[in-house]
């Protein structure tokens, strides 16, 4: 992480470091500033890595999300008195949020790295009730001028 961006270069699967599932999954990912503020707290308590891990586990290899969201992350939104929903969630709520504040479906698709449209679409796009109101608003601004 550097300059508010997250730079995707590899993967980690099932223990195995490897390269990203396609091509088009090496990135750099701006990151907003509340999460580019806890990731710049972060990053004095981990430990040392030259391998460039954002979380390494204990044998400077990459930590397991499954392990680390079971362990770390579910018992601290839990502890909040809030009920986890797990990563995919996050990362739908992100894709739907972002279409609905820009309006902008490839903003979505772009942030989530995915190669189609489509899949943006079908599956990261959850249907909202503001949705349609905010489009008939626009609808009739359109019309008025």
């Amino acid at each position: 992480m550097d300059g508010g961006h997250l730079h995707i270069r590899r993967s980690f699967v099932r223990g195995e470091v490897g390269p990203t599932k396609t091509p088009e999954s090496v990135a750099s990912l701006p990151l907003i500033q509340p999460i580019a503020g806890l990731l710049e707290l972060w990053r004095p308590k981990c430990p040392t890595t030259n391998e460039g891990w954002m979380f390494p586990n204990e044998h400077n290899r990459p930590r397991d999300f499954r392990d680390f969201t079971q362990d770390v992350m579910r018992p601290a939104v839990q502890a909040k008195g809030h009920v986890w929903k797990g990563l995919y969630a996050g990362r739908r709520g992100a894709g739907t949020m972002l279409v609905e504040l820009t309006g902008n479906l490839v903003a979505a698709q772009e942030l989530l790295r995915h190669k189609s449209m489509t899949t943006t679409a079908q599956f990261y796009k959850k249907q909202t009730r503001s949705a349609r109101a905010n489009g008939m608003k626009l609808l009739e601004a359109a019309a008025s001028k």
